[in-house]
């Protein structure tokens, strides 16, 4: 994964993270799954895929929280956005 190399990519990965806010230790525990992981979960719930989308990023962001090597673009994957309809 491109925030853990050397791990699988297409592996489901359970991870957790200590972060701090405002003062206070936190451990933040997330999953990775790939793209066809999810596709399929939707999919085998009976769900229809309606819309699907990167969103850019603000144009009012700091240019210094934004990726230096993302050139012209305007979105970088970060985030998917995915409308489902039930049939």
């Amino acid at each position: 994964m491109v925030t853990y190399p050397g791990h699988d990519y297409f592996a489901v990965t359970r991870y957790s993270e200590e972060s701090e806010f405002d003062g206070q230790s936190a451990v933040l525990t997330s999953w990775h799954r790939p793209l066809h992981a999810v596709i399929d979960a939707f999919l085998g719930a009976g769900l229809r895929i309606a819309v699907v989308s990167e969103p850019p990023w603000s144009p009012d962001t700091p240019a210094e929280l934004l990726p230096t090597d993302m050139g012209a673009c305007t979105a970088f994957v970060c985030f998917l956005f995915v409308a489902l309809d039930a049939p």
